[in-house]
C-alpha cells in the first residue's frame, strides 16, 4: 500500500520513479551498473547477494523480485533460503562464507567495518574486484530496499513475472516496458 498519496494504491518501484524521474531514475543505470555490469562476480552470485540484504532488511519486495532472477538464473529456493537461514550452514562454496560475514556485516552494523574484514574476504581468494562487487551490490540493495520500504511498494504478479526473465531486458527496457504497459492501461 502506497504510503504517499499521489502514488497508486498498489504501488511498485517503477511508479515511484515515474512520479519523481528527477529523484529515482538514476536508479535505473546504478542497478544495471551494478548487477549486470563488469564484475569478476556473476550476474546470478550478485542477485544472490541482493536476495540475502532484502531478507536480512525484511523487505518482500526486493527479496522476492531478486529470488525469482536468482532462481531464473540457476539458484534454487533452497540455497537462497539456507543462505538466508545461516550461511555459515548453506550449501554454498566455503569461500563464500566470508563473503556473506561481509554482507550481514554491512547491513546490519555498517560503522563496524574493520580491514580486517575484507580481509577475510581476500584470505579466502576473493580479488579486489570482487570485493568492490560485494559492497556495491550490498550498498545498493541496502539503499533499494529502504526506498522501497518508505514508500510502501507492493510487488505485483506482472512485475515478479518481469524480475523471473533476468537476461531478456535491461532495467531500462525493463521501466520502458512497464511505462508503455502504463500508457496502455491508461489509453
Amino acid at each position: 500500500m502506497s504510503y504517499l498519496k499521489g502514488l497508486p494504491e498498489q504501488t511498485d518501484l517503477w511508479d515511484v520513479i515515474r512520479a519523481r524521474e528527477d529523484l529515482w531514475k538514476f536508479t535505473i543505470p546504478a542497478s544495471e551498473t551494478i548487477m549486470r555490469g563488469p564484475s569478476s562476480l556473476s550476474i546470478a552470485e550478485r542477485e544472490l547477494i541482493g536476495t540475502y540484504v532484502s531478507g536480512l532488511n525484511a523487505c518482500s519486495y526486493c527479496f522476492d523480485a531478486h529470488a525469482a532472477t536468482a532462481k531464473a538464473m540457476g539458484f534454487s529456493e533452497d540455497v537462497t533460503n539456507a543462505v538466508l537461514d545461516d550461511p555459515n550452514t548453506a550449501p554454498i562454496e566455503e569461500r563464500w562464507k566470508s563473503v556473506f560475514s561481509f554482507v550481514h556485516k554491512i547491513t546490519i552494523k555498517p560503522s563496524k567495518i574493520v580491514k580486517s574484514d575484507i580481509e577475510k574476504m581476500s584470505d579466502a581468494g576473493w580479488d579486489d574486484d570482487a570485493i568492490s562487487s560485494v559492497i556495491a551490490v550490498a550498498s545498493y540493495f541496502n539503499f533499494v530496499n529502504r526506498w522501497v520500504l518508505a514508500h510502501g511498494c507492493e510487488l505485483r504478479d506482472d512485475i515478479l513475472a518481469v524480475w523471473s526473465l533476468p537476461l531478456n531486458m535491461s532495467r531500462e527496457e525493463m521501466y520502458q516496458a512497464y511505462l508503455d504497459k502504463s500508457n496502455e492501461d491508461s489509453n
